[in-house]
């Protein structure tokens, strides 16, 4: 039930959202705390994608003390990833990159490249909402060095994407376009799913580039 709502908690909410609730009940009666955090982590994440945020903040609230009951760290730079990624959601820059920076501090603890590229990645995100191009790019390329150097094509097909988006946003079209074809071809590699964004900035860049 934990990979089914693992699997479907970015693509159907209210189902993920259903296997979650069960897969906690269930490790309850068992007695298995590791995996009733990891049921309420995706509880959250369920619920963000249902954009019920109050619900999710909720879950993850929850989730942060079920990992930390365990001593999952993790889990909890996990957990703190996705309440930087809701709180940008909800516009509080600040509060999302103070998670952040947190999560990224134990990503350095536990030297987890993946979570730590997927960190990164998110840092540069909330940059680039709040409006300092800079800094995003600076954080994208960061994380793509990573996820470059440790073999993780999901993680490189997801920054290419947001780096692409960020180079177009200062008209830099060559270097969009670049980023944007690597990002559809590490999608396809790693059977991700293919970044809606790149694929409509690869047609806008690459007829701006034509003409």
């Amino acid at each position: 039930m934990l990979d089914l709502a693992d699997h479907l908690a970015p693509l159907d909410g209210n189902e993920a959202l259903q296997f979650a609730e069960e897969a906690e009940a269930l490790a309850t009666v068992l007695a298995q705390p590791a995996r009733r955090a990891e049921a309420v982590y995706l509880k959250g994440r369920s619920a963000e994608t249902l954009l019920d945020y109050p619900r999710a903040l909720g879950a993850y609230a929850d989730a942060l003390i079920a990992f930390e009951a365990v001593d999952d760290m993790g889990g909890i730079a996990k957990v703190l990833r996705a309440l930087g990624h809701l709180h940008d959601a909800l516009g509080d820059f600040p509060t999302a990159l103070d998670h952040l920076f947190r999560a990224l501090a134990l990503d350095e603890r536990t030297a987890d490249d993946g979570s730590r590229a997927a960190t990164l990645r998110t840092i540069g995100l909330v940059h680039a909402r709040a409006g300092d191009r800079a800094t995003s790019l600076d954080y994208y390329r960061q994380s793509l060095a990573l996820a470059s150097a440790t073999q993780y094509p999901a993680e490189r097909a997801r920054t290419l994407n947001l780096l692409g988006v960020a180079l177009n946003d200062v008209g830099k079209i060559d270097d969009a376009l670049s980023a944007l074809d690597e990002a559809l071809f590490e999608a396809f590699r790693s059977h991700e799913r293919v970044p809606g964004t790149a694929m409509q900035l690869h047609n806008i860049a690459g007829h701006c580039r034509g003409s």
